[in-house]
């Protein structure tokens, strides 16, 4: 399966890509992915070139918003440069069906980064997410870029230290957002990110 994948047309594999979500949710199909990742991934990288279209891009970037949860691709994709340099052009991208996923796939690069420094990607993702969300106009993207956000500082000195450099506060993004149905929700958490960056990432941890 890989194989043919690897020779077909970037046209022509939009239906596959939803092959690959149903074999991630079988254990034995994640095992099996993960062993020919490594072949898999060039072509999965190409369809998130800027040239695709957007629903290409976001099939994609929904794939490897499932990846990240098998521990062996989320290590191989959390030290990826390209692959980092691939969601930092789709977090800037003008389709909101690309940014949507792509504030997915940060969320969970956040959430698998290490704590204790020497990750590339946490210097990457913090920062362009302070600049993307304050730009936002979508909520859901706003929420979830949000919600990355507070994931990336959380005990992590690193992201703290870059987030805080940009002086930014999540407040003017809930502000941005007063009029719409579900702010409550968005100011709560903006209130906790800029608490998480006040007191150095040493807070509990966001829901």
């Amino acid at each position: 399966c890989v194989g043919a994948f690897a020779s077909w047309p970037a046209k022509l594999l939009f239906p596959v890509l939803c092959v690959y979500q149903a074999v991630l949710l079988r254990p034995e199909g994640r095992a099996r992915l993960a062993t020919k990742f490594g072949k898999l991934l060039p072509k999965l990288l190409a369809l998130l070139d800027e040239s695709a279209k957007a629903p290409t891009q976001m099939a994609t970037l929904c794939l490897f918003c499932n990846l990240l949860h098998e521990s062996s691709m989320c290590h191989t994709l959390i030290h990826h440069e390209d692959f980092l340099e691939a969601v930092v052009s789709a977090i800037e991208s003008k389709s909101d069906l690309v940014r949507f996923p792509a504030a997915r796939v940060a969320l969970n690069l956040a959430i698998a980064f290490p704590k204790d420094g020497g990750a590339d990607g946490v210097m990457m993702l913090g920062s362009i997410l302070p600049t993307a969300v304050l730009e936002e106009k979508n909520y859901d993207i706003a929420y979830f870029m949000t919600l990355a956000l507070g994931q990336l500082v959380f005990c992590n000195d690193d992201a703290v230290e870059v987030v805080s450099a940009m002086d930014f506060r999540a407040a003017p993004v809930a502000a941005s957002f007063a009029k719409h149905k579900k702010k409550a929700k968005l100011t709560t958490l903006a209130h906790e990110v800029d608490l998480l960056l006040e007191a150095g990432g040493e807070i509990e941890e966001l829901d």
